[in-house]
């Protein structure tokens, strides 16, 4: 006993030293905390200026230079410059003015998808740190209701009142809380580094249950998953109109000739314009077929996306169900644990139950404690899980 207790004492003397060196870290108040915070470590999104494009021009302007001799002695020599601006036609702007809106709406959406994405990292980091805690402090109740009894039953063995076989069933379990409990505090400190490794703070907020009300059926439309998919799809079928024949540029050509010739000069100065004619339009079998492939594609997409939500949600409903059910059994089985605790204190002051008997039933009655605790927990997570599967961030 002495050198397993020394044990122990040197273990809690090397941690508290660890805690005094380690650097200090952060306290997140607040689940939506925490979430800024992963998002803040994360770093942003590339969103970095770049040129405004053209309202009117549709590619780079060229230049062609000509120039033409004569081999004969009266011959004319002429000169040519065409400067050729592309232009926009209607249509062609129009699909800008709809790129733009799409790209500050997509700005948005992605902005709202990334932080359900790490709300969701934190809901599961928070709530994994909870439920090992809890383990953790089931483990020391149990261990301190073991060691109470152990205390008891070997100064009962000492004075020959009890079987030493008892005295050594008591220690056993006591041995095996200990592991129980250095279990728990590994399981403990792996959820708390990986929440720390998120979100670069030290300890989750101390309340985790939200405030906003799980919905009774998601609004699939406005997930931010599917509507980060929707304005994909919309900004694709706008980029693929832009290879259609009907945004074929105008061209509009400055031209100046010059004409040479003996005892003659002649310059020349026009413009030009070169436009598609529209009514003739036909699709081209390419154009076609592409955005025939992306709208299959974004169909198969969104179904898969769509299913996973729904069997997830659905899933979770029926967790929800089956959770608040055990709740109510463990409720019970804790009121009654208590009852039972109180008849096992006084016939163990009458000698009317077995020591292992009684050292059975007060751990039993211990777990079961804890596992109350513990359901209440996973209640909370299911909750959050909930929300998450809903699109619903912090």
């Amino acid at each position: 006993m002495l050198a397993h207790f020394s044990a122990s004492a040197l273990t809690g003397v090397v941690v508290s030293m660890l805690l005094l060196v380690a650097p200090q870290q952060a306290h997140a108040s607040t689940l939506e905390a925490a979430v800024n915070a992963a998002l803040s470590r994360a770093g942003t999104l590339d969103n970095s200026e770049q040129l405004d494009p053209s309202d009117w021009l549709s590619g780079v302007p060229s230049l062609s230079l000509s120039h033409v001799e004569s081999d004969q002695v009266l011959g004319t020599d002429e000169t040519e410059v065409i400067l050729n601006f592309p232009i926009k036609g209607a249509q062609w702007r129009h699909l800008d003015d709809t790129l733009a809106r799409l790209d500050s709406q997509q700005t948005r959406a992605s902005a709202v998808y990334r932080r359900w994405l790490y709300t969701g990292r934190v809901r599961e980091a928070a709530w994994a740190v909870e439920l090992a805690d809890i383990d953790v402090q089931g483990a020391q109740a149990e261990l301190a209701l073991l060691t109470s009894l152990q205390q008891q039953h070997q100064s009962l063995a000492d004075a020959g009142v009890l079987p030493l076989y008892t005295a050594l069933i008591t220690q056993r379990a006591l041995i095996e809380a200990e592991l129980t409990l250095d279990e728990a505090l590994q399981a403990k400190n792996t959820a708390l580094q990986a929440f720390t490794l998120l979100t670069g703070m030290g300890s989750v907020p101390s309340e985790l249950t939200e405030s906003q009300p799980v919905p009774t059926e998601p609004d699939w439309q406005a997930h931010p998953a599917l509507k980060q998919l929707q304005l994909a799809r919309e900004q694709q079928e706008a980029l693929l109109a832009l290879s259609s024949p009907t945004t074929t540029s105008w061209n509009l050509s400055l031209l100046a000739r010059n004409f040479e010739s003996p005892g003659f000069s002649e310059a020349q100065y026009g413009l030009a314009v070169q436009a598609p004619l529209t009514m003739f339009e036909r699709p081209s079998r390419a154009n076609q077929s592409e955005r025939r492939s992306a709208a299959r594609d974004y169909l198969l997409q969104k179904d898969q996306v769509w299913l996973e939500l729904n069997d997830q949600w659905q899933a979770l409903d029926q967790e929800a169900k089956r959770l608040a059910h055990r709740w109510e059994l463990l409720q019970q089985a804790v009121a009654l644990g208590d009852d039972i605790q109180t008849q096992i204190e006084a016939l163990n002051v009458s000698n009317e139950i077995d020591s292992e008997i009684r050292l059975k039933r007060l751990v039993d009655i211990q777990q079961t404690r804890t596992e109350l605790k513990r359901t209440s927990a996973l209640m909370g997570r299911n909750q959050a899980r909930r929300l998450q599967a809903a699109g619903r961030s912090l």
